[in-house]
């Protein structure tokens, strides 16, 4: 089964790797608080940003913390969408994440389109059409 997302295990990693930077900027932010009287709003919403931004970049890093991803140097016999038709080249979705494609035998080969992953030419991967049918 191929999956276009995070995975649980993921956004868990993820998750507590963020916890002991919160507990430090939270501690820096209570000292500030005491030893420079900095306002308990501001060291709260420097906080809550600081939150934030740990959330926002979970959507670009993700894939690092997703163990069930494999190594790019075996990508061969995935299972992979087509985004933008292949013709011959295009963009595949492999794993959530988007990969520059070329069609194997150089025929077109149109989004929505599931494809088999037969090698890799630098980031480009080299795929054919397979039977299976589109979910969509």
């Amino acid at each position: 089964m191929i999956t276009t997302g995070w995975s649980r295990r993921a956004v868990v990693t993820y998750a507590l790797l963020q916890v002991p930077g919160w507990l430090l900027v939270g501690l820096v932010l209570l000292l500030s608080h005491s030893y420079f009287q900095l306002p308990a709003w501001t060291g709260w919403v420097i906080f809550v940003l600081w939150v934030i931004k740990d959330i926002i970049l979970f959507f670009f890093l993700w894939p690092a913390y997703d163990s069930q991803s494999k190594d790019v140097y075996s990508l061969s016999g995935e299972k992979a969408i087509v985004v933008t038709e292949l013709a011959p080249q295009g963009r595949v979705r492999l794993h959530g994440q988007s990969w520059a494609a070329k069609a194997e035998n150089g025929k077109p080969i149109p989004q929505g389109t599931w494809v088999e992953i037969t090698a890799r030419s630098g980031l480009i991967l080299i795929v054919h059409a397979t039977d299976q049918k589109s979910r969509g």
